[in-house]
């Protein structure tokens, strides 16, 4: 199963796991939770490249996922809503398909 967990406010997310439903590099919940959390990194990551208000800190290796992003405050809103828009998609496919993922999210100081 996939685990995700992380924040939207805090500009956190952490994914784990395998949804083992298929072998590979063909199994469709990866590959859908894969492309929403590298299309986050990928803009936090052209963010922090144009701008030195954005400060990307991020781990990737088969089955783990982690990525943490410091923002000037004056940037929080721009981060939180890249954020919410992934976190939107990842709770609808956790919704969708419990069998293969599941997501927690960081509520006020904590799961």
């Amino acid at each position: 199963m996939i685990h995700i967990t992380g924040s939207v406010d805090r500009l956190k997310l952490y994914i784990e796991g395998h949804a083992n439903a298929a072998e590979h590099g063909k199994d469709i919940y990866c590959a859908a939770v894969s492309a929403l959390s590298q299309t986050l990194l990928n803009r936090m990551q052209q963010e922090e490249r144009r701008t030195k208000d954005v400060h990307v800190m991020s781990e990737m290796e088969s089955g783990k996922f982690s990525l943490e992003v410091w923002v000037q405050p004056w940037r929080l809103v721009w981060a939180r809503n890249a954020f919410d828009l992934i976190f939107s998609g990842l709770r609808k496919m956790a919704k969708q398909y419990p069998k293969y993922i599941s997501m927690e999210e960081e509520k006020d100081g904590g799961f």
